[in-house]
């Protein structure tokens, strides 16, 4: 339980020393969700390289994880000047609490959803999971890598063979909550921060389009009640992850309007732990495109709007004398603004690709090295 505890502790440290510099981009429940998705980020990246280099054990994954901190670290001393957490946690959470006493119905109904997850967490947490899946390869696969200290993946004769050829972003972390104990204590419970998560992004994208705070409160709670999701809070599946991972690459999505040079990155992390989780993912590709696109075209309809706006302001009064020259500046404008955008968000495009083949591009490159087929 301690090395767990020590482990967890350091990449989430890691994750919050990474994302503070993006704290004053962002809202308190996004900051979250830039953490969660950071610290799945960095477990991933560990035990990739870790796995290909065959040094996969509790020991080079210790020494792997406390250098990424220090590193971290010293990226914080760096550059000290730095905004760090925009707000005071404590207040923060007193103003919480305040609000839901307030509101006696919505404190009564979270505690009681709050209350039975965590009596039946507590009930069933030596409770065997019998999860088909689970016993063909979501906890097979990290058994035997903790066996070779490899990421080798082997052939399933007792399931379907195609198995072995899946994505393994969910059986990653699934290895990690299994490494330190040994056994599937907390490994068939991989899902339950992820449940989390997708009450908080779900929360995160009402509050985006402008649902107000109660009713996006007490919709994303249907969360911890939908039949799907409790099916799987006891087994070691990965549909939970996939789920969050899809609604945070959407609001990601909805944040690209604010422009900031780290929404890439977030999402560029999330799109590549997205492809990394199972072939299904394949079939929201363009669900998640044409909300991309969407966005898009609602950020160049406002800034096109904008335009106009400020040009009837310089073409105002004396038109004869200040139409060429307004015209001439805004031929300038549009021309500054274009290239100084492809200078400041071609280099982020393309650490937003190579993000999303390390994060996500593990499986398909074994499959194509193996069977010249990336799926």
């Amino acid at each position: 339980m301690i090395i767990f505890l020590f482990l967890n502790l350091v990449i989430l440290s890691a994750g919050i020393l990474i994302n503070r510099f993006s704290f004053k981009d962002y809202s308190s429940v996004d900051n979250i969700l830039n953490i969660l998705s950071l610290y799945f980020a960095l477990i991933v990246l560990i035990v990739v390289s870790l796995g290909l280099s065959g040094h996969l054990d509790i020991f080079w994954i210790m020494q792997f994880s406390v250098i990424i901190f220090i590193l971290t670290l010293l990226l914080q001393y760096a550059n000290p000047d730095k905004p760090g957490w925009p707000i005071q946690t404590g207040s923060y959470l007193k103003s919480l609490f305040s609000k839901l006493t307030a509101q006696p119905h919505i404190l009564i109904i979270t505690v009681t959803i709050f209350w039975t997850l965590f009596i039946q967490y507590y009930l069933n947490r030596f409770m065997p999971d019998l999860g088909s899946d689970s016993l063909s390869y979501h906890l097979t696969f990290p058994a035997y890598w903790l066996k070779t200290r490899s990421l080798y993946t082997p052939m399933i004769p007792f399931a379907d063979p195609s198995y072995a050829y899946s994505p393994l972003n969910g059986e990653i972390y699934n290895f990690w909550l299994l490494v330190p104990f040994r056994d599937d204590t907390l490994a068939k419970f991989a899902q339950a921060p992820f449940w989390l998560g997708l009450w908080l992004v779900s929360y995160s994208i009402l509050r985006k389009l402008n649902v107000n705070k109660k009713t996006s409160y007490l919709a994303s709670l249907l969360i911890f009640v939908l039949q799907p999701f409790l099916r799987e809070k006891y087994m070691a599946y990965n549909d939970i992850m996939l789920a969050y991972l899809f609604m945070s690459v959407i609001n990601y999505l909805l944040l690209i309007r604010e422009r900031h040079k780290s929404t890439l990155i977030f999402l560029a992390v999330n799109i590549g732990l997205f492809l990394g989780i199972k072939y299904t993912v394949w079939a929201y590709i363009g669900t998640l495109g044409v909300i991309g696109l969407a966005c898009l075209a609602q950020q160049f309809l406002e800034e096109k709007k904008l335009c106009r706006q400020n040009f009837k302001k310089i073409t105002s009064g004396d038109k004869r004398r200040f139409l060429s020259s307004a015209q001439s500046f805004r031929g300038t404008l549009n021309h500054a603004t274009f290239s100084s955008t492809c200078k400041k968000y071609i280099p982020v495009i393309l650490y937003s690709a190579l993000i999303i083949i390390v994060l996500g591009g593990f499986s398909y490159l074994r499959n194509f090295l193996t069977t010249s087929n990336p799926l």
